[in-house]
């Protein structure tokens, strides 16, 4: 069994801090929020928040509930995240330094940063939202590939750090920022994108 620390939003009146035991996925896992399997969190379930004082740690993360997760705290999450179903929203920093950020399910983050650092695939079939979006630690070369064509809408700023690539590929971009909504600080190949 294993546990982590976070505070959960069950209502607006209604709020705990627990440590919640993630089982293994085997047996009768209906009434469970978490459970481990293959040492992937898979977090199920909807009208839920992941909180806590300070950043949540995980490996890989599999959301999989019907509803939406909102994330409230700091994440970071060393393998892949998958949003498979549901919709995840937010406005904390999320820190993905080697894996991806893949799915099927919805993303609209409202707030944050969120930092992909090294070679992964980005995107969903389903158009995506991101407050300021970060490619490549700065110093690791790697590239962020594009793995479908949804729309990927970026409200504040999309980076790309030195010695990263981003392949847009077939994929579309809305490039909402105000102010300074790109900087190249790496390369940007756009393929045959739409970027506006």
């Amino acid at each position: 069994m294993k546990a982590l620390l976070i505070s959960i939003v069950v209502s607006f009146f209604l709020i705990f801090s627990a440590q919640v035991n993630a089982e293994d996925c085997t047996g009768d896992v209906s009434q469970r929020i978490s459970c481990y399997e293959n040492n992937i969190l898979k977090l199920k379930d909807s009208g839920k928040t992941l909180s806590s004082p300070g950043t949540i740690s995980f490996n890989d993360v599999l959301f999989t509930g019907i509803g939406g997760w909102d994330i409230v705290s700091n994440l970071s999450i060393l393998g892949t995240s998958t949003i498979a179903a549901g919709s995840v929203t937010g406005s904390g920093n999320i820190s993905i330094p080697y894996g991806s950020l893949i799915g099927s399910g919805t993303l609209s983050l409202s707030g944050g940063t969120t930092t992909i650092e090294r070679s992964n695939t980005l995107g969903s079939t389903t158009p995506w939202t991101f407050y300021n979006l970060a490619l490549g630690s700065g110093a690791i070369v790697g590239t962020t590939t594009r793995g479908d064509v949804a729309t990927t809408t970026v409200s504040g700023r999309l980076t790309i750090n030195a010695a990263h690539t981003l392949a847009m590929s077939t994929s579309s971009w809305n490039l909402a920022g105000t102010s300074t909504p790109l900087s190249i600080l790496g390369v940007l190949n756009t393929g045959s994108s739409t970027v506006r």
